[in-house]
């Protein structure tokens, strides 16, 4: 398997494991210094020794997210809410109505998202960070996976977003088959299409007393249907029961 060199010394300064096809002896040959991230994109200011603490990174205009910056940390769920083909799915399963949850705002984190295709394994691949500072591996700093991924595609951009916890009200049920049952625990990460729609469900809450940090909401989730500038997406709805 032939790779750019740069590619897998990236992969490997990043704590990644071997793809598969790279040989022992040529991922051992890699120099496991790290590219400057200054040289990967000049945009993006070097970071050094940081520390996972919540802070601004200097420069960047990046600042640790609360929940207010949408109106810290990845979900423990039971299964993904996700918009795949202009259909809401759980996992694999698509959903044709509407889905009764809780809303658990305890456990909402707003946080910094960027995403690439990975041009060895061929996966798109997202790192997010909930401070502002490090990815939320720990394995690099988020500057550092947004120059990584900005070498894999020029056009990727860090974008907010928000891991939303859920648990299913009532069974949802499609073709007489329970694919939730209720209890279940969902986990959904928006998208950057998705936000202003989320904006709008906790500006709801909060003009109905729910508190944002700590509260529950009943909801329903839809598939939205949107379109705008010769584009059409889809994205799940969050609407107060």
């Amino acid at each position: 398997m032939k790779v750019n060199i740069e590619t897998l010394r990236e992969l490997k300064a990043g704590g990644f494991n071997k793809p598969d096809g790279i040989s022992d002896e040529d991922w051992a040959s890699c120099d496991t210094t790290r590219v400057p991230v200054a040289e990967a994109s000049p945009s993006v200011p070097v970071v050094q020794n940081i520390k996972p603490v919540a802070a601004a990174i200097p420069g960047s205009g990046r600042k640790a997210l609360t929940i207010e910056d949408m109106k810290s940390s990845g979900m423990s769920v039971d299964e993904i809410l996700r918009v795949k083909n202009g259909t809401m799915r759980i996992g694999d399963q698509v959903i044709s109505q509407p889905i009764k949850v809780k809303v658990l705002f305890s456990e909402f984190a707003a946080k910094w998202q960027i995403k690439a295709k990975n041009p060895v394994t061929g996966t798109l691949e997202y790192f997010s960070s909930y401070d502002g500072v490090m990815e939320h591996h720990g394995e690099m700093t988020f500057d550092e996976a947004v120059a990584l991924c900005k070498r894999w595609d020029d056009k990727a951009y860090a974008y907010k977003s928000a891991d939303i916890v859920m648990v299913v009200s009532e069974d949802v049920i499609e073709n007489g088959k329970i694919v939730a049952r209720a209890g279940t625990r969902l986990g959904y990460s928006t998208a950057p299409t998705a936000n202003k729609y989320l904006t709008n469900f906790l500006k709801s809450c909060s003009v109905n007393g729910i508190d944002l940090e700590a509260g529950e909401a009943n909801a329903t989730v839809s598939l939205l249907r949107c379109s705008g500038n010769g584009n059409e997406w889809c994205v799940p709805k969050f609407e107060l029961a």
